[in-house]
């Protein structure tokens, strides 16, 4: 009789550990199911440390101010090499085209831009001391910026140049609605030079659009031109139509009337292919990327992100 007592002791000892053990499994599962994730960041700031610019981290930093903020901007190619050709050739220069975001529709400019003379930055060793010489050496490196600024309808979304038979051609995708092209040439090549830079300003030069497109009847984000095929040009807007622009001859561009349909919302951001000229590709708020063959007017593959 003892010795069944015992066993009975024993069995129950296990089945109130194994109770035991279920009732902590499932409070840690309760626990981790309460848990919030966050992101883990080593270098995280806290709301009252403030980073400090190390210059010695840089090669070169150089930094200008613009009147209002700017949600996009492009550089404009220039012919004087790229990559190796140009990473230790200093003074560098380098010519950018920007869209202003103003809190007046009236007040916004595409702001075509030169930053020049941009020398290295000089680490000097722990035990060199300032002198004269070293201050002199400072202002002639000083780098130069030249803007000229072109007025714009509503705010700057988007703006993207290309360079189509030695002009610059830029788009712009504005607030209200419409896609702006511009002929940029002049300007790009008044602030490359201080004298037609003067007489541009002097002559009151202005540039005008010169041409446009109000079909998308929203704002849109996506802006692309083709690589490939000069002057070919894709636009997308927040109501998920894509169009498609064709060259025509005296500056003009037919633009499709069927657009591109496939994203159930808006497109926000579009990208010829580098190899194919009649591939694009397309990505939206619909958690979904599309690619498109153009000469069909339909999708050819569609990639859906994971939720």
């Amino acid at each position: 009789m003892t010795d069944d007592y015992n066993d009975e002791e024993i069995e129950s000892d296990e089945e109130s550990s194994g109770e035991s053990e279920m009732e902590t499994e499932g409070n840690g599962s309760e626990e981790q199911s309460s848990m919030v994730r966050r992101t883990y960041i080593p270098t995280a700031v806290n709301t009252d440390e403030e980073l400090d610019f190390d210059e010695s981290a840089y090669l070169l930093y150089r930094k200008a101010q613009t009147e209002y903020p700017c949600l996009s901007f492009d550089i404009v190619e220039d012919r004087l090499g790229s990559g190796a050709e140009r990473a230790d050739n200093y003074p560098l220069s380098t010519t950018i085209v920007a869209g202003t975001q103003s809190g007046k529709a009236d007040g916004n400019k595409v702001l075509v831009l030169r930053m020049s003379n941009v020398h290295q930055i000089k680490h000097k060793a722990d035990n060199e001391s300032d002198d004269s010489d070293s201050d002199s050496d400072d202002e002639d490196n000083e780098p130069q910026l030249d803007c000229i600024p072109v007025e714009h309808r509503g705010c700057v979304n988007r703006i993207r140049n290309i360079s189509v038979d030695g002009k610059c051609l830029c788009g712009t995708w504005s607030e209200s609605g419409t896609v702006y092209l511009w002929d940029f040439t002049q300007a790009v090549d008044a602030v490359a030079d201080s004298e037609r830079l003067n007489d541009f300003i002097k002559n009151k030069s202005s540039v005008k659009p010169i041409f446009s497109f109000n079909g998308h009847r929203i704002e849109g984000y996506g802006l692309d031109w083709s690589s490939l095929r000069p002057g070919l040009l894709a636009t997308g807007d927040c109501r998920k139509n894509i169009f498609i622009w064709k060259p025509s001859e005296g500056s003009t561009w037919a633009v499709d009337q069927k657009a591109l349909v496939g994203h159930k919302e808006s497109v926000e951001d579009l990208q010829w292919s580098p190899s194919e000229e009649n591939v694009l590709g397309s990505c939206s708020v619909d958690q979904s990327i599309r690619i498109w063959d153009i000469r069909a007017k339909q999708l050819d593959v569609i990639i859906e992100s994971s939720s």
